[in-house]
């Protein structure tokens, strides 16, 4: 009877706390104002903003349906040859280096990453980036040399030990990881060689790398139909039932077409990451709209005034983020915007939120400055913008000017404000230290040509492409190597190209 007696009591006391405490909302939705909830929405999205667009780009290039489809979870894809224009899947992409890629599903194992070995001149490496955007971790030249090693890349909730034959155990926050890898091709000639080696990288499931079979473990689905690929790319624009077709397109029901949607997907992507101490007020006032771990989400069951400043709130988030451009840079030099911290682990982004978001609007998946380094520009050295249908330009460097590297430069063109690679009639795309061909004065100067058309035949060694148009700029600078540590080098500005060397002046080959 006195276990008896001592049970009831427990329950009593825990249905107390339950009713009093662990049953209540922290705040309740019905108690929000419109203007609360849409301050708290545009918080909210400002802070979800890349871990949405990580999202949408992981759905659309695991849709085997997809046109950008590159692999299924837990496998690479290679790319077989440099980029062009007509590569549109991520924006402001390299045409340098042999890309590999893929996702990782960290939530029922850890994955293996294993690569090979490389010849000492052959630059790579392979970027690590979680649910959030931050780049937890490198593999390759700079981070851990050119031998060959076996990586385990385990997610929050693994308490494993390292076995036998890893060379060294990667934590990520999130279970799901973007792998990006990046192979230096040396010219055309070079490309049979740079995809030999590219195509012994390889992940797998810890299991498989132990010749085990693998888990048969319940994981709960993760919101995958099409809704997101039409959304995401449009939160900026009036959405709901006034779209004509959208649902018929989607088959989905027109009251689920809704900025307020957003909500679901951060939901379920809070439930695949760890949530750090620090932000724990601000879920706090996230939750007040719906927002939480794995959390339940129906935009069609809020009440309409209330999911109307949500909506509000979106669009004002977009706009934030947006406007943010002018505001990327560190500092600007030589009319090039030059940025240090845009890009980093989760401890060099932490409390950054709306640069993380203007980091992924404006070059989504970009590496830490320590890996890489990113002048860009879209105005010449007096501030004027740059146009390549209405003058043409030049960059002279003197040898001491040249940009400090360990691993090796370029400079590439884009349209602006598309940020995909420029068609061209001798299909250059970048021009750097590996081009074939660049002349340099006898001094070990340098000048790059940039114009619609041809600056003539003596200077098409050195001449990059511009479109009938604003065009951007962007350099990639890979193992930056000043010879001061502090240095942070500039390019040389961009000027207006003499009258006798206006490329107008030519036809185009």
């Amino acid at each position: 009877m006195r276990k008896i007696a001592l049970l009831s009591v427990i329950c009593f006391v825990v249905t107390i706390l339950f009713i009093t405490g662990f049953s209540r909302p922290v705040h309740a939705v019905d108690e929000l104002t419109p203007e609360q909830a849409q301050q708290i929405a545009q918080e909210a999205f400002v802070y979800a903003y890349p871990m949405l667009e990580t999202y949408k780009t992981m759905l659309v290039t695991l849709d085997k349906l997809s046109p950008k489809f590159w692999a299924p979870l837990n496998q690479l894809y290679y790319r077989s040859t440099l980029s062009g224009p007509a590569y549109t899947t991520v924006v402001l992409t390299n045409n340098d280096s042999l890309y590999y890629r893929g996702w990782l599903d960290l939530r029922s194992e850890p994955v293996v990453l294993s690569v090979p070995a490389l010849p000492k001149e052959r630059f790579y490496t392979i970027q690590l980036a979680d649910l959030y955007t931050h780049n937890f971790a490198y593999v390759g030249t700079r981070a851990t040399g050119n031998g060959a090693g076996h990586y385990l890349i385990a997610g929050p909730n693994w308490n494993g030990t390292k076995p036998t034959g890893i060379d060294a155990v990667i934590r990520s926050d999130s279970n799901f990881v973007f792998v990006l890898g990046r192979m230096t091709v040396y010219g055309p000639d070079d490309l049979p060689n740079a995809r030999a080696l590219q195509l012994q990288n390889k992940v797998e499931p810890l299991s498989a790398f132990l010749g085990q079979p693998l888990p048969q473990l319940p994981l709960p689905p993760y919101p995958s139909h099409r809704l997101i690929f039409w959304l995401a790319a449009r939160w900026f624009e009036p959405i709901g039932p006034g779209r004509p077709g959208a649902s018929d397109a989607l088959g989905l029901p027109e009251e689920e077409l809704s900025a307020a949607g957003f909500i679901t997907y951060l939901n379920f992507m809070l439930g695949q990451v760890r949530l750090y101490p620090y932000e724990q007020d601000m879920m706090a006032r996230f939750t007040r709209i719906g927002i939480g771990p794995n959390r339940p989400f129906s935009a069609s069951a809020l009440k309409p005034e209330i999911r109307k400043a949500i909506e509000a709130g979106v669009v004002a988030g977009y706009e934030q983020i947006r406007d943010y451009f002018p505001h990327l840079a560190d500092e600007s030099r030589n009319g090039w915007n030059l940025f240090y911290t845009l890009f980093g682990t989760p401890e060099q982004m932490r409390g950054k939120y709306l640069r993380r978001a203007g980091a992924a609007m404006y070059g989504l998946y970009g590496n830490s400055f320590e890996e890489a380094y990113y002048p860009f520009t879209i105005t010449d050295g007096t501030g004027q913008s740059i146009d390549a249908s209405k003058r043409s330009y030049m960059m002279k460097f003197r040898k001491e000017d040249l940009p400090p590297v360990k691993g090796f430069w370029s400079l590439t063109m884009y349209y602006w404000p598309q940020e995909f690679l420029v068609s061209n009639p001798i299909n250059r795309y970048s021009i750097g230290d590996r081009t074939p061909g660049v002349k340099y004065g006898e001094d070990g100067s340098l000048t790059i040509y940039l114009s619609f058309l041809s600056p003539g035949e003596d200077l098409e060694s050195n001449w990059l492409p511009a479109p009938s148009g604003p065009f951007f700029l962007l350099w990639r600078l890979y193992a930056y190597a000043p010879k001061q540590p502090d240095q942070k080098w500039a390019p040389p500005p961009v000027t207006v190209m003499p009258h006798k060397l206006d490329s107008r002046t030519f036809r185009a080959p």
